[in-house]
C-alpha cells in the first residue's frame, strides 16, 4: 500500500496495519513508531485505497508524515461544504508542467496542471460517528492539481492529495505533488519483483533464507528497472553502459548468429529490444518499447547463455 521517501528524520520499526473486512475499520494496533533517532523521517505515500480516516488519524497521532490521494469528498470541521466544494473557493497558486507516462490507454504526454493548496480540518465520517469509534478531527493540508485544458478526447489529470506535511508555499505544494508522482515507479519495481522474479512463488521455509532470496531478487529487479529507465532517458547510449562485455558479446552472437562483433557498439535501445525478444517481445512496427516483464524473461535467458559461455571458456 505504501511507498516511503526520506524527510529529515527516520523511524526504527513499526507494527503492521491490519485492515478489517470493512474498508473503514482498522484494528487498535496502528503503526507505533518507537524512536526518531535517525537523521531523517519517512513520508508515507499511497493511492486512493489508503484514504481511510482511521489510517489518516493514526498516522497523525503517531506524528508520521503522509501524502495520500483522496478518494472521498470528506467533511470539514466548521464548514458547510465538503473537501471538493472547499477547493472550488481556493485561489490558484501557480501552474506546473509535468510529464505523464504512457499506459495501455494513452501515449506519454506533457500536462500543465493548475495547483491549489489549503489547510483544512478533517472530521470523522458519519459511519465512524454512528459507531462511536474513538477518533478526533485533525488538521491536514490538501493539494489539488488539475489539468484544466486537456487534449481533446483525453481525460484530464485531477489529483486531490491529503498530507500532514505543512504546505505553506507553492514550492511545498510541488514537493508533495512530486512525492506522489514517484509512487508509480515503485509500483513498477514491485511488479518486477513479484511478476518477473516471482518471489511470491518461493517455497523456502525459513525466514532467513527467504530474506536472502528476496534481497538477491531485489538487486536483479533494480537492474531490470534501471535498464528500462536508461532506455527511456538515453536510448542511443552505448549498450555497455547497462551490459557487461560478456553479456554484450553473448547477446550479439545469439541474435546475429555470429561470434564476430562489429567495430561499433550497439545502442541501449537495440540491446534492450533484443533482450526483450528473447523473452517473447515481438518487436512489430507498432508495438512500442518492451515492458519490464518481457525484459525480465529475456534477461533470464541471456544469463543462462552467459553462464554456459563462462563454463566453456573456463
Amino acid at each position: 500500500m505504501f511507498q516511503y521517501f526520506p524527510r529529515n528524520c527516520a523511524i526504527d520499526s513499526f507494527d503492521k496495519w491490519q485492515i478489517d473486512k470493512h474498508p473503514h475499520q482498522i484494528n487498535s494496533s496502528p503503526m507505533k513508531f518507537l524512536s526518531y533517532q535517525n537523521p531523517f523521517n519517512l513520508v508515507h505515500v499511497a493511492d486512493r485505497e489508503a484514504d481511510i480516516y482511521l489510517l489518516l488519524n493514526s498516522l497523525q497521532q503517531q506524528k508520521a508524515y503522509y501524502v495520500i490521494r483522496a478518494s472521498e469528498p470528506r467533511q470539514l470541521e466548521d464548514e458547510d461544504v465538503n473537501l471538493i466544494d472547499h477547493l472550488s473557493r481556493v485561489a490558484c497558486s501557480g501552474q506546473q508542467t509535468i510529464l505523464i507516462g504512457k499506459n495501455d490507454k494513452m501515449v506519454a504526454r506533457e500536462a500543465t496542471l493548475s495547483i491549489y493548496y489549503s489547510q483544512v480540518c478533517l472530521v470523522p465520517s458519519s459511519y465512524l460517528t454512528r459507531r462511536e469509534v474513538d477518533c478526533e478531527p485533525h488538521t491536514s493540508w490538501v493539494i489539488y492539481a488539475i489539468e484544466e485544458n486537456p487534449p481533446k478526447g483525453i481525460e484530464g489529470v485531477s489529483w486531490v492529495l491529503l498530507t500532514n506535511v505543512p504546505v505553506n508555499t507553492f514550492s511545498d505544494a510541488l514537493q508533495g505533488l512530486d512525492w506522489y508522482r514517484k509512487r508509480w515507479i515503485i509500483e513498477v519495481y514491485h511488479k518486477v519483483i513479484k511478476s518477473g522474479c516471482l518471489v511470491e512463488d518461493c517455497r523456502l521455509a525459513q525466514a532467513e533464507r527467504l530474506r536472502k532470496y528476496i534481497a538477491l531478487n531485489s538487486v536483479i529487479g533494480w537492474r531490470i528497472l534501471w535498464m528500462r529507465y536508461v532506455l527511456e532517458e538515453t536510448p542511443e547510449e552505448a549498450c555497455t553502459s547497462v551490459l557487461t562485455k560478456m553479456e554484450y558479446r553473448v547477446l550479439y552472437s545469439k541474435v546475429k548468429k555470429t561470434a564476430k562483433l562489429p567495430q561499433y557498439i550497439i545502442s541501449v535501445k537495440e540491446a534492450v529490444r533484443w533482450i526483450a525478444q528473447l523473452g517473447g517481445f515481438l518487436a512489430r512496427k507498432n508495438d512500442g518499447e518492451p515492458g519490464v516483464i518481457t525484459i525480465w524473461r529475456g534477461w533470464r535467458r541471456l544469463q543462462d547463455y552467459v553462464d554456459i559461455c563462462n563454463i566453456v571458456l573456463d
